[in-house]
């Protein structure tokens, strides 16, 4: 069915956006460290 490359698709859009905000957070605390 789904291509072992795109493994992406199995993850929710807002569940990737999510984990991408809170690693941008995460980024911005060390920064201000």
């Amino acid at each position: 069915l789904a291509h072992p490359h795109s493994s992406t698709g199995l993850i929710p859009r807002t569940h990737l956006t999510a984990l991408l905000l809170m690693f941008t957070c995460d980024i911005g605390l060390f920064a201000h460290l």
